[in-house]
């Protein structure tokens, strides 16, 4: 009985002891997954590039990281550390640079890897621009048919839930308009609202951010896709719209 008894208390100590290592592991690496996190995070921010920002705005970014870093570490799982990062990230991308407040109130959501969470899946496939990947037949679709860029007018709210399946704010098509503007492209950099002009056509200039050299800037590169930019402003009387860089 005593010999039982031993071999039961040995049994019983080895798997606490497996039980406490496992644990140990996976709160080291849940911690090694935050920091992970947390410098993609502030890397993210750094390339928005300060300069392309008032002292306010940019003291926003700032406060949006420190609370995202917050929020990451009091997680207690990946896909919650996930879940805030993207948050933060999608935060800092609603945060207005210096030249985007300007006539007709317009803004432009101009990273193409946000815009396409935004988006339903099947949004992509239908409005494809030549050269772009299909995922559906997986192959560069180089059809003469297709356009090198699109431009599409949402102003009401049937064609806009045709097209979003989320956006960072509720749009009152009363007051405001969205001009999406699509284009095929292997580069996932960020662009620009420059400037904002309406004569016969609405003219929509754009460019590209100044990127700060502190940090080296995130890869964001991938295959040729249709990438889209989107641009949201007062309500205007349109039916022709041109994008120039």
């Amino acid at each position: 009985m005593l010999k039982k008894l031993t071999i039961f208390c040995v049994i019983f100590v080895l798997l606490f002891s497996v039980v406490g290592l496992a644990a140990c592991n996976n709160d080291d690496e849940l911690a090694d997954y935050k920091t992970q996190a947390i410098a993609s995070l502030e890397a993210y921010a750094e390339s928005k590039g300060q300069d392309n920002y008032t002292t306010e705005n940019w003291e926003t970014i700032k406060t949006i990281v420190e609370n995202g870093k917050t929020t990451i570490n009091a997680s207690e799982s990946k896909e919650t550390v996930d879940t805030a990062k993207a948050e933060a990230m999608s935060e800092i991308d609603g945060v207005r640079k210096e030249w985007e407040i300007m006539t007709f109130n317009a803004v432009m959501y101009g990273n193409p890897h946000t815009v396409k969470t935004w988006l339903h899946d099947d949004f992509y496939e239908e409005f494809l621009t030549f050269g772009a990947w299909s995922y559906i037949q997986e192959s560069y679709i180089e059809d003469e048919k297709l356009p090198k860029e699109r431009i599409l007018i949402i102003n009401s709210q049937e064609k806009f839930e045709l097209v979003f399946k989320e956006f960072p704010l509720e749009v009152d098509f009363n007051s405001k308009i969205i001009i999406m503007y699509g284009i095929t492209t292997a580069s996932g950099s960020e662009i620009v609202l420059k400037d904002v002009i309406i004569g016969e056509s609405l003219v929509i200039k754009y460019g590209f951010p100044i990127i700060s050299n502190k940090k080296p800037h995130p890869p964001d590169a991938s295959k040729p896709l249709t990438k889209w930019a989107v641009v949201l402003m007062d309500k205007v009387d349109i039916t022709s719209v041109i994008f120039e860089q």
